[in-house]
């Protein structure tokens, strides 16, 4: 498991970007979950910067089976939703992202704010043989 605190600003997405490809390659990851993690970081922590304003935390850490569990903290008791968005649209497609490339996702509210935990399994977890 490891941690990283970030600041509300708009170099965070960049820094949880690297501190986890660093990571997860330092874990011997596979690369499509290496790359598929950067993604749900940067999508969760701009979304963070944008609309919580607080300190965020990161928490990477690795489960059973090669699973990557994904933990991201702010102090804001807004949740996210989930907004349709229209082809023209600049932005709006964060959390669509998160549900398409993570094997689970939610959100937990606790007294301090929000947690949104996203869950990457191998590939070979996810397909039936």
């Amino acid at each position: 498991m490891a941690v990283i605190r970030l600041s509300p600003d708009a170099r965070s997405p960049r820094r949880a970007r690297v501190f986890t490809r660093q990571l997860l390659e330092d874990w011997d990851v596979p690369a499509e979950l290496v790359y598929d993690a950067e993604i749900l970081v940067t999508e969760t922590v701009t979304n963070a910067v944008r609309h919580a304003g607080t300190p965020i935390g990161l928490d990477v850490r690795q489960g059973a089976g090669g699973k990557i569990v994904i933990r991201v903290t702010d102090e804001s008791g807004k949740l996210p939703e989930m907004k349709p968005s229209g082809p023209r649209s600049i932005g709006g497609r964060g959390l669509l992202i998160v549900n398409k490339i993570s094997s689970s996702w939610k959100v937990d509210e606790h007294a301090d704010g929000k947690v949104v935990e996203m869950i990457l399994e191998p590939l070979s977890a996810t397909v039936d043989p």
